[in-house]
């Protein structure tokens, strides 16, 4: 990325879901010059956004506040994209944003549309199940699916099913997923979505490595947040950076819970490398796992 290249990727904050965060977060990371006076860019997904989930209105509304209050008074040194598929065009916040920057429709609906589209720019050099392939492994992001055909198109005119044997999927993505439903104790989709991205591993190990990896970062960060470490400590302290906002993400699980997860997860390690889990190897880890999430 040219901004990161230029201002440093310590001066990107990229949030997913802003209703996730308490206010606080924002008053604190989102007004000032970025590390070193650079540049800031702040790119917000899924905000604002059509309609409100019933269970969640208020807690929009109170971040859409904190929006109305800031945004007036970022410096001018700050950046600011709102990346959003349904945008209420009805909202304090949208007509705010027209106010004071640009609307930019990049949009494509749903995945015909997104076929179409891929379709018509690589038109005779594509095969219908090859996109379907790609759309399949990439998800329905243009972005990822043209960075990985331009890739393909550099040693070959076509592209067929057969040509995208060595394409990984979006595994990232998907342990990301896992790990923000067991925060919100979204227990059972969690487990849902645990048995569809397991079987994207070669084998049971791999996909307990990349799980502990991103849950491992949660820990010291509760573990400090314990210590009553202030959040400026903790980044240092993790050099978290950019990732600086997992600091403030709200979750539903409680900080003591949390720990007796994670050690029950981590205790799995013992067990894999002693032989102590019985059976298939695969159905038995699914099996602790499941069971682990469900007592927690």
């Amino acid at each position: 990325m040219v901004f990161a290249q230029k201002h440093s990727e310590f001066n990107i904050f990229h949030i997913n879901d802003p209703i996730s965060y308490w206010p606080d977060f924002f008053y604190q990371n989102l007004i000032g010059n970025g590390l070193f006076s650079e540049k800031k860019l702040i790119i917000l997904d899924n905000f604002p956004f059509l309609p409100w989930p019933k269970e969640d209105t208020e807690v929009y509304k109170t971040i859409e506040k904190v929006f109305l209050e800031l945004l007036p008074s970022i410096s001018q040194d700050t950046t600011f994209v709102f990346n959003n598929e349904k945008a209420d065009k009805r909202s304090a916040l949208y007509k705010l944003i027209t106010t004071h920057g640009e609307i930019k429709d990049y949009s494509i609906v749903g995945e015909d549309a997104l076929r179409a589209k891929l379709l018509s720019e690589y038109s005779n050099k594509l095969s219908s199940a090859a996109l379907s392939r790609l759309i399949a492994l990439k998800g329905p992001h243009f972005g990822l699916v043209q960075q990985e055909l331009d890739k393909l198109f550099l040693t070959r005119s076509f592209v067929d099913i057969v040509d995208l044997e060595h394409i990984a999927p979006e595994l990232e993505e998907n342990i990301f997923s896992i790990i923000d439903d067991i925060l919100a104790l979204n227990i059972y989709q969690s487990i849902h979505s645990i048995r569809e991205t397991f079987q994207l591993f070669d084998n049971a190990y791999s996909f307990y490595n990349m799980l502990m990896a991103q849950l491992r970062v949660y820990f010291y960060i509760f573990l400090l947040q314990y210590q009553s470490i202030s959040s400026s400590e903790i980044t240092q302290l993790m050099n978290l950076w950019k990732r600086s906002f997992l600091i403030g993400r709200k979750t539903k699980i409680s900080k003591e819970a949390f720990f007796v997860l994670y050690q029950n997860l981590a205790s799995l390690d013992a067990k894999m490398k002693q032989w102590k889990l019985l059976g298939n190897e695969w159905e038995d880890f699914l099996y602790e796992i499941e069971k682990m999430l469900l007592i927690s």
